[in-house]
């Protein structure tokens, strides 16, 4: 996940999405706090951040899990 500065590139890390549920289901509360220098650097787009960010709850299980 780190350094992705594509769309394409933009993957969870492996495991992600089960830990997460695992977490949810034994009433952990989840938030995802994300680290930008890419944007503050004019690297990537809000537009492309914002699209990482929807990929990253569909791939993790969505508002159910988060």
């Amino acid at each position: 996940m780190c350094g992705s500065r594509t769309l394409e590139d933009f993957h969870p890390a492996e495991g992600t999405r089960e830990a997460l549920e695992m977490l949810s289901s034994n009433d952990f509360l989840l938030l995802i706090v994300t680290n930008q220098p890419d944007l503050a650097r004019k690297k990537i787009t809000l537009d492309i951040l914002n699209r990482q960010h929807e990929r990253l709850v569909q791939e993790t299980g969505g508002p159910s899990v988060i």
